[in-house]
C-alpha cells in the first residue's frame, strides 16, 4: 500500500510541474543574480552539458525569469544548446529572492 502512496504522490506532483522546452533567448536572467559562477566552474557546466547533456529541467516564473539554473543557462547558451527543458512555478518577487539562495540555482 505504501508503494501506491508513493505513486499516486509522484503523479500529483508531476501533474503540477510540465515541462516545455524554451528558446534561451526566451529566458530572463534573474536579477541580480546572488550566485556567481568563476570562470573554471562555468566552463565545466558547459564541458557536463557538452558530454552528457542536461539532467534537470530550468525553474522559470510566468514572465520566463529563470528562478533556478541561471549557470546552467549561460552554459547552456555557451555550448549552442537552442532550446532547455523549463518547468514553470508561480512566484511573487518575495520568493525569487527565496529560490535563488537555494542551493543548486
Amino acid at each position: 500500500m505504501a508503494r501506491t502512496q508513493a505513486t499516486t504522490r509522484h503523479a500529483r506532483r508531476t501533474a503540477r510541474a510540465p515541462t516545455n522546452r524554451l528558446q534561451i533567448g526566451e529566458l530572463k536572467p534573474l536579477q541580480p543574480n546572488p550566485r556567481q559562477r568563476t570562470e573554471r566552474s562555468a566552463g565545466m557546466l558547459v564541458e557536463s552539458l557538452q558530454r552528457f547533456g542536461a539532467a534537470r529541467s530550468i525553474v522559470i516564473d510566468e514572465d520566463n525569469v529563470v528562478l533556478a539554473g541561471n549557470g546552467t543557462t549561460d552554459a547552456a547558451a555557451t555550448a549552442g544548446i537552442a532550446r532547455v527543458r523549463v518547468v514553470e512555478a508561480c512566484a511573487s518577487p518575495k520568493s525569487h529572492r527565496t529560490v535563488a539562495r537555494q542551493p543548486g540555482g
